[in-house]
C-alpha cells in the first residue's frame, strides 16, 4: 500500500520513518496535515516540506 496514515495514536510507522529520513520535523508535518487526516500523497508533501524548509532556512541564515 502506498497510503499513509496519521492516526490519533501517532503516526504511521512507514511515514514517520519517511520523515526521519528526509529529517523533518513531526511539528512541521502536523502543521500541514490534521490529525487522523489521510495523507495519500506522501513523497509531494515531503517535496513541499523541504521547500518550506530552504524558505526558512534562508531567512534565518
Amino acid at each position: 500500500r502506498d497510503r499513509y496514515y496519521i492516526t490519533s495514536d501517532g503516526i504511521d510507522n512507514r511515514l514517520f520513518y519517511t520523515v526521519q529520513q528526509a529529517q523533518i520535523s513531526i511539528t512541521i508535518l502536523l502543521m500541514f496535515t490534521d490529525i487522523e487526516q489521510e495523507v495519500q500523497h506522501a513523497n509531494e508533501l515531503l517535496v513541499r516540506l523541504n521547500q518550506w524548509k530552504k524558505i526558512m532556512s534562508s531567512k534565518f541564515n
